[in-house]
């Protein structure tokens, strides 16, 4: 791979985008919370926090690296549900669109076989997880899980 070093095409725009937006990659998206599901022990819940409107990523890229497996046979997030700041509210989902006016996004999908030491794959890079706990009251009350058909 070409220009990988700090003088390559890559960091430079790696570096404007930093410049223009005040933000690195790593603060992009930031992980809140990975909880358990009672219903099935082979589906975790991901609390997530992104630094841009829900309709400027795809949730579909997010995802965990299957060794020596395409990308395309690798578990995806379903049942997304998106959250207003402070995780207390449910404002939108995959039927309604919660608002197109905030720039920010916080959201919990849920997502198959997860493994908690190895990162997620996200549109902004790798996050490591956290230790997967009991769901808080204030995302019990609100989300249930269903399986994909």
């Amino acid at each position: 791979m070409e220009d990988v070093g700090k003088t390559g095409k890559y960091w430079v725009a790696y570096r404007y985008f930093v410049h223009c937006t005040g933000l690195d990659f790593v603060d992009m998206v930031k992980i809140i919370g990975l909880y358990s599901v009672p219903e099935n022990a082979d589906v975790s819940l991901v609390e997530l926090s992104v630094q841009k409107k829900w309709n400027e990523f795809d949730i579909g890229n997010f995802a965990q690296e299957i060794e020596n497996t395409d990308r395309s046979f690798w578990q995806a997030p379903f049942g997304e549900v998106y959250l207003n700041e402070t995780g207390t509210q449910v404002i939108g989902d995959y039927f309604k669109e919660p608002d197109k006016n905030s720039k920010f996004t916080r959201l919990i999908f849920f997502i198959y076989f997860l493994d908690v030491t190895k990162p997620l794959d996200t549109p902004f890079g790798k996050i490591n997880l956290l230790p997967k706990t009991s769901q808080p009251l204030r995302i019990s009350s609100q989300i249930s899980f269903e399986a994909p058909e």
